[in-house]
């Protein structure tokens, strides 16, 4: 891949919970611990990080908060679509990691899992094994 295109953007559509996912996962050094070019996927997951959206403070339910009312918020929050532009070598760090945590099992079986793969293209990596 050339310089050129590793420096392209990508228009991706995350939701509030695919993002606070990355959030999360991206700095954690489990995932890049063992990479041949540690300090090459750390800069680009910070570059990643940094390119996400803020979405504000995950919702926690507030006192007096009937659980209906707190799960709808939730809802909205996880569901609402960001759009995020991530450069093609800053993906292929997010993928690392995304990949990392699939194969530990450290990613729940949610619907908003299953929109990272999509949006990440990462369901065709286990068709072959």
């Amino acid at each position: 891949m050339s310089e050129n295109d590793k420096n392209k953007t990508s228009p991706l559509t995350l939701t509030g919970a695919n993002i606070a996912v990355l959030g999360a996962l991206l700095p954690q050094p489990s995932w890049y611990k063992e990479h041949p070019k540690q300090a090459l996927m750390i800069m680009r997951a910070v570059a990643a990080h940094e390119a996400l959206p803020d979405i504000g403070k995950i919702p926690t339910p507030e006192k007096g908060e009937d659980q209906a009312a707190f799960e709808a918020r939730e809802k909205a929050f996880s569901d609402r679509e960001f759009p995020v532009e991530l450069q093609t070598k800053n993906i292929e760090a997010v993928k690392t990691c995304l990949k990392f945590m699939l194969k530990n099992g450290a990613l729940g079986a949610t619907k908003h899992t299953v929109r990272l793969i999509k949006v990440f293209d990462l369901g065709n990596d286990e068709a072959d094994e």
